[in-house]
């Protein structure tokens, strides 16, 4: 009885613990389930602390900025949570917040520093989303800082995007449209190692250089076709004397704005910006006075482009509105073209050499402004020009009795003629995609661009070669040139024969004087 007893109670014991470790083990479990880290993860493995993650991050961040960003021989090194002077071994402490520190010196302008910081404080936040999060109790690779983006737990076998952040875009703004990084976790939980045996993040589905090239040959080959057109048609207008009237002379100067904004702008994109993504040390980055006066003229003949456009507007509706009287004073034209654009480019220039003097002054900013609220008001006047042009068109159309769709179509097509003349085109392009397919939006800036660099093209092709006075007097010219041509050709041409015929009539009398001298000896 004794032996049994003792086996019973042997076997509840045995129950009762295996109860307690089950128990024991779900608990376990449940604890690990709602744990949460107290480090934070770097690219390669370390787990640190808040306060060495910070200061390991940020020395990260540094370390993969562009070597343009800073001045020359002035990048330090990072040496683990420290960067260091090269030349003088000298550690420094990579803290963001100490505005004071000689890390800041190296940075060439305040928009790098801007993007250091940014990424430092993305650090930080990134080691807080760690420690709140937590931990599974699933095979992952596990949540980390890469030194750009933060990347959570990922399961084996997947590949993880994230969106590119601003502060990589060390030369350009961020795109318009959402692009992303993507980092790979292998089969067996880890991530993704180079050739280098370094955990490895792909970036590069971020870069836009390749679409801003785009562009920018894009305006090249426009503002190309412009000038071309532009400078037969400037030398028709000042040939002809019949077309010295003040509507011409409109079109002269602003057909020469456009033809110089091309001529400048052409030079400052293919020598200066698509300079500055293949050279370290461009144009750009030495910053000096030659480039800053020349994007300054740059700057000045744009304006110019815009008050042309105005006065072109301003003028044709001051004629029709006058019942087509002949306006006589062009000097305020002048004034306004030429004279104007000096005021707000002088002032955007002195704001630029004060508060931003970096990069050829070509960092877009808030003192833009300065020389956009001119642009706009011209767009907006023309734009009420336009209206009421068109609606005094329609006006005389409706006097003459005939029919409404034929108003309605001769009211369209000069509406639509009139257009790129007062620059409204640029209004309808005016709204600037933020977000949506990239390529998309790559489309709509080329239409933007295409348009930009064609109007002096068009414009030419409108009121100079298409124009029935223009090629009146260039047929005129034409059958002139064509009736002295065909006179001097039968001119040549008899002249040609009647000394042919007096060479002739000289030998026949050769040969019968010698003909009677041999006759007489005989």
């Amino acid at each position: 009885m004794n032996a049994i007893f003792v086996r019973i109670m042997t076997a509840g014991l045995s129950v009762i613990l295996l109860l307690f470790l089950s128990a024991e083990s779900v608990s376990g479990e449940n604890d690990f389930s709602t744990e949460k880290p107290s480090h934070c993860r770097v690219s390669g493995g370390s787990l640190l602390t808040t306060e060495h993650f910070a200061l390991y991050s940020c020395a990260s961040c540094y370390r993969h900025m562009d070597a343009r960003l800073f001045a020359n021989g002035t990048k330090l090194r990072q040496r683990g949570m420290w960067l260091q002077n090269p030349e003088t071994n000298k550690l420094y402490e990579p803290s963001y917040t100490n505005r004071s520190s000689p890390i800041f010196k190296t940075f060439r302008t305040s928009k790098q520093i801007d993007l250091w910081i940014s990424c430092c404080q993305a650090a930080v936040e990134c080691c807080e989303h760690m420690r709140q999060t937590p931990l599974t109790s699933e095979a992952v690779c596990s949540r980390t800082w890469d030194g750009w983006n933060c990347w959570p737990d990922t399961a084996p076998g997947t590949i993880q995007q994230a969106p590119c952040p601003a502060y990589i875009y060390f030369n350009s703004d961020k795109p318009q449209c959402t692009r992303y990084a993507t980092k790979e976790c292998w089969d067996n939980a880890t991530w993704f190692i180079n050739f280098k045996g370094n955990e490895y993040s792909d970036y590069s589905t971020c870069g836009q250089g390749e679409d801003i090239k785009l562009l920018m040959k894009t305006h090249l080959i426009t503002f190309g076709i412009s000038i071309v057109l532009l400078i037969p048609a400037l030398i028709i207008f000042f040939v002809y004397r019949q077309l010295k009237v003040h509507r011409i002379f409109m079109h002269k100067n602003l057909f020469i704005a456009l033809l110089l904004t091309g001529v400048f702008v052409t030079i400052f994109e293919s020598y200066f910006i698509l300079d500055s993504f293949n050279n370290y040390n461009s144009v750009l980055e030495e910053n000096g006075p030659g480039c800053k006066l020349f994007y300054t003229i740059t700057k000045y003949m744009r304006l110019s482009t815009y008050m042309w456009m105005f006065c072109e507007g301003f003028y044709l509706h001051k004629l029709i509105a006058a019942a087509f009287a002949e306006q006589k004073g062009i000097l305020i034209f002048c004034a306004i073209g030429w004279g104007v654009p000096f005021i707000p480019v002088t002032i955007w220039a002195v704001t630029r050499q004060m508060m931003a003097d970096e990069l050829c002054w070509t960092v877009p900013g808030y003192y833009e402004w300065v020389i956009y609220v001119p642009m706009l008001a011209a767009l907006f006047v023309n734009f009420c020009f336009l209206a009421h042009i068109v609606q005094i068109i329609i006006t005389k159309l409706r006097s003459t009795n005939t029919n409404e769709p034929a108003q309605f179509r001769r009211a369209v097509r000069a509406t639509m003629v009139l257009i790129p003349l007062f620059g409204l085109h640029f209004l309808f392009l005016a709204y600037n995609h933020r977000k949506g397919d990239c390529h998309v939006i790559l489309i709509f800036n080329l239409i933007i661009y295409s348009m930009d660099g064609l109007q002096g093209g068009i414009v030419s092709l409108l009121f100079c070669y298409l124009n029935n006075e223009v090629l009146y007097l260039l047929k005129r010219s034409y059958n002139r040139k064509k009736m002295v041509h065909d006179i001097t050709s039968h001119m040549s041409s008899r002249k040609t024969r009647e000394s042919r015929t007096s060479v002739s009539t000289n030998m026949e009398s050769l040969a019968n004087d010698s003909l009677a001298r041999g006759l007489k000896k005989k």
